[in-house]
């Protein structure tokens, strides 16, 4: 059997019943390590909604947390109880182990029976699952019996004869994987380590489900919902299976990448899995020394957790946050009713195999270890900000049939070596219709069982013949076209590297290329068999309306965003249709947009006021932000923030300019006035901290339309209008009616301010 269709047959059915919640995760605001129900009182004045409970196996302290739960419940806090399901008083935990299966059950009915009159509650099961599971050679034989049915199968796809079961082993994945003069190297990643991870990856992820099953199971027909408990890595949340309403993250900076400036702001996309998933982050708070918690670094965590869609926040120490008085009008000020709902054009498929970066040898991205170092986490990390053109969804190969891939214009595939036939089928209509897939070296080779793998999908979608040889190598490339997908990478344009000076070191195959396919930029080319040249690159196919690329190479091992050509390379990638982005960096580091259900977010990261430009071919206008024509049908929205503020601007105002090159500014916009700025044409109005700066240039004969708002306009309706000259002071003011449920306003802008104003009938 297929490992794609397998996979599809081998969900439990209980997923069917609990995928959907029947009622959405309210917004959880909470700090961990309250234990004394005097403090609740305090605990509210922080704005806390919720209240976190740890709850052990033959916990001692049980009727002093029961009695905390139920004083909170008075008080009208939301309790977390958070079940420690991993505990080793269980014995294996294994998802397939029979005795811990029994334990685990038991357990999970007798504390559900001790809450069962609770009317509301949040369960929370485990912490940090990759770190607790227990790997053994006996599971993962059987996982390889569930998958391919029988020893001659698993034989014949591992292309090794082996006696069973003792042969079936580490070691011998070991043997199969290592790299053997005169073949092609394997370098690390054969069928036989492929399915290693795979067996990881599976038993975290059924680990996972056999929790949500014994809560589901045993708590049914309440108010409940149910949340991981704390995620201590990146490949953790990737492998929580449907069904869950939230996942939690402990994503540390110093326990995870270094982040203090945002706390990793990328997890909580991660999280969110193209929305299947409510992302909780736990934001851990320092008390002194250099890396102490300000008020300003906190809105900066808080910040990046809201604009990726948080629907939780957490304090990871109430002791400690409790006596950083400086940080409590803050945290008040900072709790949110429901979380922002992105919708984002660009996603990346997050298959958990490589490790990337390793902490004291645990890989926090992947199981699965591998020379192929740095990927995916290098360029995760560079996305932790998102892009000019918006932010990053990332999706489990699971969640591709779960959620509207063919809203996302991009999707980056980096280290995707499985790709079951449903996926397969997805991501050819998402090619087909417009998208574009961008893959490297590995993508779809598990079936083959190699990195040199090429199936079906390769060939129609990327022109992949197939591979002439993998070797170790390193160099930069040069650009060998010019194609009007890339209008930034010119012919003989050359790349360089990192600071070995490679854009590419390590693992790179040489392909032999199909039809209709061009090479984009090459490494170099060997002859290989009947004389048929093999190359090592970028191919590019236009398939459809869409386009596929591949490298064969680990495209983003190494070559990142300081090295050259990065940016133009991924420039036109992420822009592709595009209809609206950040005048920024490719990769902002001052400013961050994020496309919305309702309107957008942006996000000043600079610690003083700044202005964020977004360009868009649409006529928006916001209270606050001016609007300028630029080339085209674009124009140019200038929006004045301060220091850390993040803003959502929805709801437009609705106004209509005529001629579009006009440049507004709307001041203020609210249910009793309107107050506007309005320069002719090449004319500019400058933000400043204090003011705005009008610079006029031409008058311009124009019309204002301006339609029923929150500044309400009913037919018939009088409004005083005052028209004063921005230069000379002179004003001019009248009663109009709005005969027919608008005001207009035809004049010839120079510089002029406009007030608009209720009038008596």
């Amino acid at each position: 059997m297929r490992i794609g269709d397998f996979l599809k047959k081998c969900l439990p059915l209980f997923l069917l019943l609990f995928t959907i919640p029947s009622h959405p995760l309210p917004f959880l605001y909470f700090a961990l390590g309250l234990d004394d129900e005097k403090e609740l009182s305090e605990y509210k004045e922080w704005g806390f909604n919720s209240i976190w409970v740890d709850i052990t196996f033959q916990d001692k302290q049980m009727e002093k947390k029961e009695a905390l739960i139920k004083e909170a419940v008075r008080q009208e806090l939301l309790p977390i109880i958070c079940l420690h399901l991993e505990t080793p008083d269980f014995g294996s935990r294994s998802p397939i182990n029979k005795d811990y299966q029994e334990k685990t059950s038991s357990w999970v009915r007798s504390v559900v029976e001790r809450f069962k009159d609770l009317p509301r509650l949040v369960w929370a099961l485990g912490y940090d699952p990759s770190g607790a599971i227990e790997y053994s050679e006996s599971d993962f034989l059987s996982y390889l019996l569930m998958w391919y049915g029988s020893f001659p199968n698993l034989s014949q796809a591992w292309g090794k004869e082996l006696n069973f079961p003792e042969e079936v082993n580490l070691k011998v994945v070991q043997e199969l994987s290592a790299d053997k003069e005169g073949e092609i190297p394997h370098y690390g990643i054969s069928r036989a380590s492929l399915d290693l991870a795979l067996y990881k990856w599976w038993s975290l992820r059924d680990l996972l489900n056999l929790w949500l099953g014994e809560i589901k199971g045993a708590d049914i027909g309440k108010e409940r919902w149910v949340i991981t408990g704390m995620l201590k890595d990146y490949k953790s949340i990737v492998s929580v299976p449907p069904g869950y309403d939230g996942v939690t993250l402990a994503l540390y900076p110093g326990e995870v990448e270094m982040d203090f400036l945002a706390h990793n702001p990328h997890g909580v996309a991660m999280a969110r899995r193209g929305g299947l998933f409510t992302p909780i982050t736990i934001l851990h708070i320092i008390k002194e020394g250099e890396y102490k918690t300000t008020p300003y670094l906190l809105q900066e965590w808080l910040n990046n957790a809201y604009i990726e869609g948080a629907g939780g926040i957490g304090f990871d120490n109430w002791a400690i946050l409790k006596e950083l008085k400086e940080l409590k009008e803050l945290i008040r000020r900072n709790k949110r009713q429901n979380p922002l709902q992105p919708q984002n054009r660009i996603a990346v498929l997050y298959e958990p195999f490589l490790e990337g970066f390793n902490l004291e040898g645990r890989g926090l991205y992947g199981f699965l270890q591998t020379p192929l170092i740095n990927q995916p986490s290098d360029l995760f990390f560079a996305l932790r900000f998102g892009s000019a053109y918006g932010g990053i969804d990332y999706l489990s190969v699971e969640d591709l049939d779960k959620v509207n891939i063919f809203r996302y214009k991009v999707i980056l595939a980096p280290s995707a070596f499985l790709i079951p036939p449903s996926a397969e089928e997805l991501l050819q209509s998402f090619i087909l219709m417009g998208g574009i897939l961008v893959a490297d070296i590995g993508f779809a080779c598990y079936e083959g069982g190699t990195l040199a793998s090429a199936n079906k999908f390769l060939r129609n979608n990327f022109g992949l013949d197939g591979f002439f040889t993998i070797t170790k190598g390193r160099g930069n490339f040069r650009v060998n076209i010019e194609h009007p997908l890339f209008p930034l990478l010119k012919k003989n344009k050359a790349s360089d590297g990192n600071a070995k000076g490679f854009a590419v070191d390590g693992c790179i195959g040489f392909v032999y290329v199909g039809g209709k396919t061009d090479i984009l930029a090459t490494l170099g080319a060997l002859v290989g068999a009947g004389g048929r040249m093999a190359v090592a690159g970028i191919l590019i196919k236009k398939v459809g309306l869409g386009w596929g690329i591949y490298a064969t190479f680990p495209l983003w091992r190494n070559w990142l965003p300081y090295n050259k050509l990065f940016n133009e390379f991924h420039q036109a990638i992420l822009s592709w249709r595009a209809d609206s982005y950040l005048l920024d960096a490719l990769f902002p580091q001052t400013g961050r947009m994020m496309f919305l259900k309702d309107g957008i977010a942006l996000l000043n990261l600079a610690p003083q006021k700044n202005a964020l430009i977004y360009i868009t071919p649409f006529e928006q206008f916001f209270p606050s932000c001016v609007t300028a024509p630029l080339e085209g049908n674009l124009k140019e929205i200038i929006v004045p923030l301060n220091e850390y503020e993040l803003r959502i601007l929805s709801n437009p105002v609705p106004l209509q300019v005529q001629p579009s090159d006009l440049t507004v500014h709307i001041e203020s916009y609210t249910p009793n006035k309107v107050e506007l700025k309005i320069v002719g044409r090449g004319g500019k109005i400058l933000l400043s901290n204090e003011k705005t700066e009008t610079i006029p240039s031409f008058a311009t004969l124009g019309t204002i339309i301006l339609g029923s708002g929150e500044y309400k306009i009913e037919k018939g309706s009088l409004h005083k209008i005052t028209v004063t000259n921005c230069l000379t002071g002179e004003k001019k003011s009248w009663m109009a009616k709005a005969d027919e449920g608008y005001l207009k306003i035809e004049w010839s802008f120079h510089s002029e301010k406009i007030e608009i104003e209720r009038g008596s009938r």
